[in-house]
């Protein structure tokens, strides 16, 4: 994951040290060397995975490539904030440490699970499940695309949802999905997630913000411009109990004439897409261009 750019590009190898020297770890061994077994760990996987996508994005950058706007979801905001120059390399990976201690301790005191349901419609999802929803221990986490929500919840309601799903299929011919995500904890839950905020909020008041070399789609479906760059902190605090809009702020940005979309970071070699760009695809492929690095010089 990643070694292309980091065998190819000082800057790459810059953005890994930077990594490993802030959280003690030796990130080019977690992405491409022997420990690669510790991408399981939540407080491993977020850098490694932010120094992959800064550095991708660095190595873009070099060669000419600017955006007219970022976008990230869920935790990859953090590392957008280092691609579009807002916040320094190593208050970055200070951040991702924070919150990923943040809300691995809240996902000890409270845990849950996160599970993808594919084939319905936010409003079909809300409806079929709202005696679930109504306990207040789950929550519709992120709408990724029209047919795909995430819910966050703890164990018990999350097995009722799934076998629902699965009396779904089998008694109504719905052609919809469960799957159980590999998460560290039931994220973006305002229940299992609240203890998180406040050690956040006071390390991102403490960060010197820079004016972004471009503008922001936030999780919430609104640029940065109009959050303001100093209700930052606040509105990053927020998002660990709040939901990704991922498909809003997409759509958002096709609306105001965004049509081509790059997606830098690790993806799956065998996938036609990497994760966020399928995404895009199924709801806007008559509107969008997908363009892809596939070659490193």
């Amino acid at each position: 994951m990643g070694e292309a750019i980091y065998r190819a590009s000082d800057d790459a190898k810059a953005v890994y040290e930077v990594a490993s020297e802030v959280t003690g770890v030796d990130i080019a061994e977690v992405c491409f060397g022997s420990e690669t077994d510790r991408l399981a760990e939540t407080l491993v996987a977020q850098p490694a995975i932010a120094a992959v996508s800064i550095s991708e994005y660095y190595y873009l950058k070099k060669r000419g490539f600017m955006p007219d706007v970022g976008m990230g979801h869920s935790m990859g905001e953090i590392p957008l904030l280092a691609m579009v120059g807002a916040v320094s390399l190593r208050d970055t990976f200070k951040l991702l440490q924070v919150r990923a201690t943040a809300t691995s301790e809240a996902s000890k005191e409270r845990p849950g699970i996160m599970a993808a349901v594919s084939g319905l419609t936010i409003e079909d999802v809300k409806s079929k499940t709202a005696n679930i929803l109504a306990g207040g221990r789950t929550v519709v986490a992120n709408l990724n695309s029209t047919y795909q929500q995430v819910f966050s919840g703890d164990h018990k309601p999350m097995h009722e949802l799934e076998e629902l799903i699965r009396n779904l299929r089998v008694t109504d011919r719905i052609k919809v999905k469960y799957t159980e995500l590999r998460t560290g904890g039931a994220f973006h839950s305002p229940y299992h997630m609240e203890n998180a905020v406040g050690a956040f909020h006071d390390a991102a008041q403490s960060v010197t913000l820079l004016v972004p070399e471009f503008d922001l789609m936030l999780n919430n479906a609104t640029y940065l411009s109009e959050v303001g760059l100093s209700n930052l902190p606040a509105y990053l605090s927020q998002q660990l109990v709040s939901g990704v809009n991922f498909t809003g702020g997409v759509e958002r940005l096709v609306d105001d004439g965004v049509t081509n979309f790059v997606e830098v970071g690790s993806s799956n070699s065998s996938a036609k897409y990497k994760t966020l760009s399928g995404l895009i695809k199924r709801d806007f492929a008559d509107r969008v261009h997908i363009l892809e690095v596939k070659e490193i010089e």
